[in-house]
């Protein structure tokens, strides 16, 4: 089966955990023996798509850029190229901003199958995040979202099928209108498949002298990375914080590293490494203070046996068994996080059993329901 996968954003030139997951399963379905192609700016020439970063816009400019990516005069023209040139028989559509959400509707309009997976909330919140605290601000309570969501719901269509790797993802679309009467797989995201492990089981060891943590993801505000450092100034127990990846907080890490010797700052890392550190980490953290679908670094984080200690929002709590692979926190809540931290410091957690609950998120798995999909698609 050719199978084109469409993504704003894709390896090498990845930005956050959309664009990984997109590549993990298209590599899985190339060893299957299908046949794949990549729509991004990088990788097809030919796409006349948006500017592929607003983030330094003036606000104005941030409108016209919204505007165009709903409705980009270039989608039917490029899809209609990509059919003649490429003949796929199921397009794989993930994050479109950037490169037009009504991408989704020309393909549609080609009579092409579609699965669509959902990665954030950027087709209800044009930047894709929810704060917590402020979803009663006026902006996300204003006729200029529900505009927004009307037009998102224009554009992207109706593919055959949605793909929410979170019941909370898909449940916050339809409560805002979008996908109700939709084909939906609930569908976690895929682990990634690597032969490290930790070495042992974690048991409390007396004769070590402190708490390994990781952090790894965008060095931003709202994915909780201020509040982490600021917390662990709270923590009356030995501890290494190591951190991975980069932003626009970059500098204020590297600051803090230099001037705490408690605090590491391995700089971007590649998955593989990152998947090194985790295994050599005692817990896992994931502070966001964003709504979050169901990130990457979890997944990554249980299949080498790791625990994860993670705000208590969005997708992540379908993820946690709490003092079985983790524990949840309310977001920006210092107090409760430390005392959470301290609780998993001082017990057990079992490696191997965190380990075995992650195999039902097995890539396998994943793309063995992806195809019955497509199969239908083929038998109809």
């Amino acid at each position: 089966m050719k199978i084109a996968v469409v993504s704003n954003y894709y390896p090498p030139n990845a930005r956050g955990g959309a664009e990984i997951v997109a590549a993990r399963i298209a590599d899985e379905l190339s060893d299957r023996g299908h046949s794949i192609f990549v729509l991004t700016r990088e990788t097809y020439k030919g796409f006349p798509f948006n500017i592929s970063n607003h983030d330094r816009l003036p606000f104005f400019l941030k409108l016209v850029w919204h505007m165009v990516d709903l409705c980009n005069p270039f989608s039917d023209q490029v899809i209609r190229r990509v059919i003649r040139e490429e003949k796929p028989d199921v397009f794989l559509t993930h994050n479109l901003k950037g490169i037009g959400l009504n991408l989704s509707r020309a393909i549609q309009r080609q009579n092409v199958f579609q699965i669509h997976t959902l990665h954030d909330l950027q087709l209800s919140v044009p930047s894709g995040l929810l704060i917590y605290g402020e979803e009663r601000s006026f902006l996300n309570q204003s006729f200029l979202r529900r505009w927004y969501e009307r037009a998102v719901s224009i554009a992207i269509g109706k593919p055959n099928v949605i793909v929410s790797p979170s019941k909370f993802l898909i449940d916050l679309y339809r409560e805002r209108g979008l996908f109700r009467d939709a084909t939906v797989c609930i569908l976690p995201n895929p682990a990634p498949e690597t032969e490290i492990v930790a070495e042992s089981l974690f048991v409390k060891d007396e004769t070590k002298k402190h708490i390994r943590l990781f952090f790894g993801g965008q060095l931003e505000t709202h994915k909780g990375i201020v509040f982490l450092l600021n917390a662990l100034e709270a923590l009356d127990i030995p501890f290494e914080l190591h951190i991975a990846g980069n932003g626009s907080l970059r500098s204020v890490i590297e600051q803090q590293c230099t001037s705490d010797k408690r605090f590491v700052y391995h700089g971007f890392l590649s998955t593989d490494e990152i998947i090194k550190q985790i295994a050599l980490s005692d817990v896992v953290i994931v502070p966001s203070l964003c709504y979050e679908n169901s990130p990457t670094m979890m997944y990554e984080s249980f299949a080498v046996g790791v625990p994860v200690i993670a705000s208590r929002i969005g997708g992540i709590p379908e993820l946690i068994t709490e003092g079985e692979n983790g524990y949840l926190f309310e977001p920006g809540n210092t107090d409760q996080f430390v005392d959470i931290l301290k609780r998993a410091a001082d017990r057990s957690f079992d490696r191997e059993a965190i380990r075995q609950r992650a195999e039902k998120y097995a890539l396998k798995s994943y793309v063995d329901e992806l195809e019955k999909m497509m199969q239908k698609k083929t038998r109809s």
